[in-house]
C-alpha cells in the first residue's frame, strides 16, 4: 500500500504488533532485526580484526626499525674511525 496523509488509513498498534505485520507484509525478503543485528557485529568483528592486523603490523615494522637504529649504533661504537658526516 502507498502512503496516505489520512490518519484514518493507518490502524494504531504497538511497535512490536507494528513490526510484525510489517515481517508479514514484506514474506521471506525481509529480513528481522535480528539478522540485522547478527549482521552489524559479524561487520564490527571484521573492522576489530583489520584494526588489529594493522596494529599489529605497525608494531612489527616499529620493532624493526628500532633494530636497525641499534644495529647501526653498536657498528658505529665498534668502529668509531669509519663514522661518516650525514
Amino acid at each position: 500500500m502507498a502512503w496516505s496523509p489520512d490518519p484514518s488509513d493507518y490502524d494504531p498498534m504497538c511497535r512490536s504488533c507494528h513490526g510484525s505485520s510489517e515481517r508479514a507484509d514484506y514474506g521471506k525478503g525481509y529480513r528481522n532485526d535480528a539478522d540485522r543485528a547478527r549482521e552489524l557485529r559479524r561487520e564490527w568483528k571484521r573492522r576489530q580484526y583489520a584494526r588489529q592486523v594493522a596494529a599489529e603490523a605497525g608494531r612489527a615494522a616499529y620493532r624493526a626499525r628500532k633494530r636497525a637504529e641499534r644495529a647501526r649504533r653498536v657498528e658505529r661504537q665498534a668502529n668509531p674511525d669509519n663514522q661518516t658526516e650525514n
